[in-house]
């Protein structure tokens, strides 16, 4: 008997769960369909619907449709940008939609389409002028976040077209800086090869052989001074990049530094 209940009660819980499901359901395909025209370019923009997206700007809905309260600013370009559905880029930029357009969260599309590495759509977005210079508060470019995720074709593209080398962040050190103090070996040589000015200092007064001369990163500096870093520069504290391998016991990038002429 008791069985026979249980299993009724699971039986009505079902049951329940499928109507008010569908209750869910028509509700949300109800909010859907009365959604003003220009307020469904950002849903589909967000969803990746090509043909949708198509279909409103067709019919003269602004690409740059304001956005709606819960979106924290983000624009129907800025949705395609982040999903990285290129089509939809494409056709939004096209059609005028503005690719310098700043969040509440302080992201370009640019910014979104880089942090998601999604090259097709930076190419795109470049293309059309997107400042690839801009900054949060925080002096976070669009680089530095490909850089951070190890998008190395996205950092590539960026790079060499000059964009965002020279921009500082925390410590006010540059991209370069940034890959030999995290150590990436690729992320380090994708930017050493777009020709980066190499005597930039950071807040200690510190070059980017000194940086890798203090990591004891042999490969690193034998890669700068390749490419003319001063050997001989000195930080804040008058302090070279041989004083500062000597100081951390990186004997070989020590004695490495030596023979090419370094001075404590």
């Amino acid at each position: 008997m008791r069985r026979k209940k249980y299993i009724s009660a699971v039986i009505l819980t079902v049951i329940f769960g499928v109507i008010f499901t569908g209750i869910a359901i028509k509700r949300q395909t109800f909010a859907e369909n009365s959604l003003h025209p220009d307020y469904l370019l950002l849903t589909a923009s967000l969803q990746g619907n090509t043909v949708v997206v198509k279909q409103l700007l067709n019919s003269g809905v602004d690409p740059n449709t304001p956005p709606g309260p819960n979106d924290k600013g983000m624009t129907a370009l800025m949705f395609a940008s982040w999903r990285g559905h290129t089509e939809i880029v494409r056709l939004l930029t096209q059609r005028g939609a503005n690719v310098n357009a700043v969040s509440n969260i302080q992201s370009t599309a640019l910014m979104l389409a880089a942090n998601g590495g999604h090259l097709e759509s930076v190419k795109i977005l470049l293309n059309q002028g997107a400042n690839a210079d801009y900054q949060t508060s925080d002096e976070i470019t669009a680089l530095m976040m490909a850089a951070d995720k190890g998008y190395e074709d996205v950092v590539r593209l960026l790079s060499q077209h000059g964009k965002g080398l020279g921009n500082r962040s925390h410590g006010n050190r540059t991209p370069l800086m940034f890959s030999i103090v995290t150590g990436n070996e690729t992320m380090f040589q994708t930017l050493l090869a777009a020709k980066p000015k190499l005597e930039e200092r950071d807040n200690e007064g510190q070059t980017v052989l000194m940086l890798a001369a203090r990591k004891g990163n042999l490969s690193m500096v034998r890669r700068l001074l390749d490419n003319h870093a001063k050997i001989k520069a000195r930080d804040n504290r008058q302090r070279t990049a041989l004083s500062k391998a000597k100081a951390l016991g990186h004997t070989e990038v020590a004695a490495f530094l030596l023979s090419k002429g370094a001075q404590y």
